[in-house]
C-alpha cells in the first residue's frame, strides 16, 4: 500500500522551524566568549529553555572547545527574539572561529 511517512514528535518539529543566527565576539580579556542570538520561530508551538552548544576551532581548523549554555527564555508562534550578549562561558583563547547550533528545547504546554 501507500509508504508511511515517520511522524516526527512535536519537540524535532519545533527544533527544525526554530531559527537561529549568531554573532559572536570575545570579552573578558579574550577567555570569556558572548554571542548575540536571534530566534525566529517559524513554528506553531512555543518554546522555551533553548540550549545552544557552540563548538569553535582554532586556525588549524581543529575543533578546540565546545561550550553549552541554555538561554532561559521562551519565543511565541511566529516570534522573533534577540538576545545580546550572552554569555557562552569560558573560552579556549587560540579559538577562531565557531559554529552555534540549538541542540534541545522545551515546548510550552
Amino acid at each position: 500500500s501507500g509508504v508511511s511517512v515517520p511522524k516526527i514528535s512535536p519537540k524535532e518539529e519545533a527544533l527544525r522551524d526554530l531559527k537561529m543566527d549568531f554573532e559572536w565576539g570575545k570579552g573578558g580579556f579574550g577567555s570569556v566568549m558572548f554571542v548575540d542570538l536571534k530566534f525566529t520561530n517559524n513554528g506553531k508551538h512555543a518554546v522555551k529553555d533553548i540550549e545552544v552548544v557552540c563548538r569553535s576551532a582554532a586556525n588549524s581548523g581543529t575543533v578546540i572547545d565546545k561550550n553549552k549554555k541554555t538561554v532561559y527564555e521562551a519565543v511565541q508562534p511566529g516570534e522573533t527574539k534577540n538576545i545580546q550578549r550572552f554569555n557562552m562561558g569560558f573560552l579556549n583563547s587560540q579559538a577562531t572561529s565557531t559554529s552555534c547550533a540549538v541542540e534541545n528545547l522545551k515546548i510550552e504546554q
